[in-house]
């Protein structure tokens, strides 16, 4: 529930400007480690991708900062 909400607040605020966006990608990185090591449910998992696909398609973050969300779920 918690990557859905900010999911929303993240897309919303990076059409007015971004500041949430920014902070919240320390949390984003640990939340999607902990949802991948701790939720066994692929329907889960590939939720989970498919946000972080949409953030980079959608430019929501930095290269880099998808790099670090796509290794914290890997590493999960």
């Amino acid at each position: 529930a918690f990557l859905y909400v900010a999911n929303d607040v993240i897309q919303h605020d990076k059409r007015k400007g971004g500041e949430f966006v920014k902070d919240f990608l320390p949390m984003l990185a640990s939340a999607v480690q902990h949802i991948v090591s701790q939720v066994d449910d692929a329907t889960i998992h590939k939720t989970v991708k498919r946000i972080i696909q949409i953030w980079n398609e959608r430019q929501i973050y930095e290269p880099d900062a998808i790099k670090l969300l796509k290794t914290s779920f890997e590493n999960g």
